[in-house]
């Protein structure tokens, strides 16, 4: 992620501070296309190997499909199959335990954004590089060069494939954890773990990368590489087009925006999803409920034109699309905790201050001064249906 001396600072206050120029970190290979997986199959490499995977039956059931000719049987590899749920500091624990005693020289992660990040931060914990309060030690130098990091997305929306990033779930609060360790050596990109994806889900994941991609563009931290990965991502997605399949078209846009955001970071929307996360509510559902009021208020700012022209849209156009491709997601009820806090005067209040003190805030495009918070909010209550 692009800083000046680690600190987010406001356009003004570049001119007082040393120069640093963008830069941009990326996985060295991926490999991409339907059927991508197949590419893991063969190689001497598995006995070496400790595979992270989704409990999802689909996507056990895919791999077995896919490497039966030529890859291993799932039940001879090193498994650890992640419980449901954010990567929490006892679930990643668990998991570090299991590498500890493997040593393995690869790790294959192959799941959504909390498998992929569950794998990485029990690595981390295993080489005694993260303590419990998800600080960062020098310990993975060394030892990072030793490891060769496989990551698989089977969602769309996540891109923590992409990311030098991954969140980890303390008490309630999401705690980015920030390392090059983190940065994937190869990422494959199979577009078939989307064909067993329900609507809800597949509309929360392009909620998240529709979100990573416009408050990346829209952020205050510079980076052009970046920013043209994020108008990337919202062509694929918001493209009719049949230019090649749209659930490869999908996962490839995943990527991008998750390239976009860990280098430019994100902003209002993601900062409402961390806050209300403690409340039982998913990470791409709550992107989704507060998408399109955030998105209204970033394109009011004064880039906002730019932004239009790329991606060849109007506002109205822009808005319409983005509900319809979100609508599976914007018609799910939000669990009750989450609902009675947003029908709350005084709990609205506080979730808002809780929203201005999140990290995102800091390179966010719309700021706190910007933004009447009540009426956010109150957008975003009266957008979301509730459950009795």
């Amino acid at each position: 992620m692009t800083a000046y001396n680690q600190t987010f600072v406001r356009p003004s206050a570049y001119l007082t501070m040393p120069f640093a120029f963008p830069t941009f970190r990326h996985p060295p290979l991926v490999t991409h296309g339907t059927g991508a997986i197949k590419s893991l199959a063969g190689g001497d490499r598995w006995p070496d190997t400790v595979l992270f995977v989704s409990g999802a039956a689909p996507v056990h059931a895919y791999l077995g499909q896919a490497w039966a000719k030529a890859g291993p049987a799932l039940d001879s590899i090193r498994t650890v199959i992640k419980p449901a749920g954010e990567p929490s500091w006892e679930m990643c624990l668990a998991a570090a335990d299991v590498l500890r005693n493997a040593r393995p020289r690869r790790i294959v992660a192959v799941g959504g954004g909390a498998v992929l990040d569950g794998a990485r931060l029990a690595w981390l914990i295993a080489v005694d590089a993260l303590d419990a309060n998800g600080r960062l030690t020098e310990q993975w130098q060394e030892r990072r060069r030793h490891l060769e990091l496989v990551l698989v997305p089977t969602t769309c929306g996540s891109g923590a494939e992409a990311a030098t990033i991954a969140v980890l779930s303390l008490d309630g609060r999401k705690v980015p954890v920030v390392s090059p360790a983190l940065l994937a050596d190869e990422v494959v990109l199979d577009s078939r773990f989307l064909s067993s994806v329900d609507e809800f889900t597949l509309a929360c994941s392009l909620a998240d990368a529709l979100s990573h991609a416009f408050e990346a563009w829209m952020s205050i931290v510079p980076g052009r590489l970046a920013k043209e990965a994020a108008i990337s991502c919202l062509r694929l997605i918001l493209s009719d087009g049949q230019a090649y399949d749209r659930h490869a078209r999908l996962m490839d846009a995943g990527f991008l925006g998750g390239l976009a955001a860990a280098h430019c970071s994100v902003g209002l929307v993601h900062a409402f999803a961390h806050s209300i996360a403690r409340f039982g509510v998913g990470h791409g559902h709550a992107n989704a409920v507060a998408l399109l009021p955030g998105l209204r208020r970033m394109l009011a700012r004064p880039n906002a034109p730019e932004l239009l022209a790329a991606i060849g849209m109007t506002p109205d156009g822009l808005l319409s699309r983005v509900s319809d491709l979100i609508r599976p997601a914007l018609q799910r009820e939000l669990p009750s905790p989450a609902a009675a806090v947003l029908a709350d005067a005084r709990d609205r209040q506080q979730l808002g201050e809780v929203i201005v003190a999140d990290p995102c805030m800091r390179t966010s495009a719309v700021t706190a001064e910007d933004l009447d918070m009540e009426a956010w909010l109150g957008e975003i209550r009266d957008r979301a249906p509730a459950q009795c």
